[in-house]
């Protein structure tokens, strides 16, 4: 009688010590799943149910879920930014274990929108043009102060200020002076003309290089979205398996 109660004592302890072994394994697994990159999956949840009290309110939403042996982040979106995260209760079916529930919020980065192929080739034939049209500009305007300085040398000329004696010598001054004061006025005359059409040219193609620039807010905008507040529930499960999830 004794050696039967001796031996089913040592029975009672060897499946104790073996449940534990057990789930030490099997939190050990979680331990190293969850130190590794979890797996994210959507929840496609739907809301069951409301309660409203006086200052709140509770809302049942639930899930269904399919995952294979390993650690996943099942993520409920759509919950409210008002969530009391200390609050939050989770109810579950299948083979898993629930590790942790939290609450996060996932910011919303805009998206970059492509520029179309043909749009960003004419935008370089646009720059490199206005970079030409510049240097064109700059050796016009230069040639014009070239002038414009001989011109003020040429009118402080001491023969027009009465420094010359001699009749002859002043009439030979004048037509000398005078000759050369038309060729300088014609010569600006036709590089202010070309400044103009070059201007004009330069101020079309920046209007049309903007309108280009600006090509995806005016055709594609960015749209941007409010971050997602999201509860996520961090499980461990040895096997595929399905099943339900209910937060509230």
């Amino acid at each position: 009688m004794k050696t039967t109660n001796f031996l089913n004592s040592t029975k009672k302890q060897l499946n104790f010590l073996l449940k534990n072994m057990f789930l030490s394994i099997l939190f050990l697994s979680a331990t190293l799943y969850t130190n590794a990159e979890n797996k994210e999956v959507i929840i496609k949840s739907k809301i069951d149910k409301v309660t409203v009290f006086l200052s709140s309110a509770q809302v049942f939403r639930s899930g269904t879920l399919s995952i294979n042996a390993g650690t996943y982040e099942l993520i409920f979106e759509g919950v409210s930014p008002l969530i009391n995260e200390s609050s939050i209760q989770v109810n579950g079916t299948g083979n898993y274990t629930i590790l942790d529930v939290k609450h996060r919020i996932k910011p919303v980065l805009p998206t970059e929108n492509v520029i179309p192929v043909k749009v960003t080739k004419d935008i370089k034939i646009l720059e490199d043009s206005l970079t030409a049209i510049n240097f064109e500009i700059d050796d016009h305007t230069g040639q014009s102060d070239v002038l414009k300085f001989e011109k003020r040398l040429i009118e402080s000329n001491k023969m027009l200020t009465g420094g010359s004696d001699t009749i002859p010598e002043i009439k030979d001054g004048f037509t000398y002076i005078r000759t050369q004061l038309m060729d300088i006025n014609k010569k600006l005359l036709e590089i202010n003309k070309a400044l103009l059409k070059l201007n004009t040219k330069k101020n079309k193609m920046e209007v049309r290089l903007n309108s280009l620039k600006s090509y995806n807010s005016q055709v594609n905008p960015v749209k941007v979205e409010e971050p997602k507040n999201q509860v996520v529930i961090t499980v461990f499960s040895t096997a595929t398996t399905t099943g339900r999830l209910e937060i509230r």
